[in-house]
């Protein structure tokens, strides 16, 4: 399923966390109209509710919206990037000024990565 073509056209939102022997338990989702700053308010005031403290960190991809949101409704909670998502866009940005038979410094940037 492609992100966002349930029937109802609304965004599922996972809040997730590892314990300590790696296994990654869903704590709660959300479903959201939209990806709006005030949608993701919205989910982080109903976490915040159900578990009575916000989280001491929490990973998420780029979305400026959902970075806004977390600084509003959690502003001790320390933001990361998720390094999926940074993984995807160091390839997408960065990979191409590799190419033309510069693939062992390729190698090399990787491997500092």
């Amino acid at each position: 399923m492609q992100h966002g073509t349930n029937r109802y056209g609304l965004k599922l939102g996972c809040f997730t966390t590892v314990d300590n022997s790696g296994v990654t338990i869903i704590l709660a989702v959300s479903l959201l109209a939209d990806e709006t700053t005030e949608s993701f308010e919205w989910a982080f005031h109903q976490l915040n509710r159900t578990f009575c403290i916000p989280p001491r960190v929490i990973f998420t991809d780029s979305d400026p919206a959902m970075g806004a949101a977390i600084a509003s409704v959690m502003p001790h909670t320390i933001h990361f990037l998720c390094t999926f998502h940074l993984s995807q866009n160091l390839y997408k940005h960065i990979h191409p000024l590799f190419r033309g038979g510069k693939s062992e410094a390729w190698n090399v940037f990787c491997t500092a990565w």
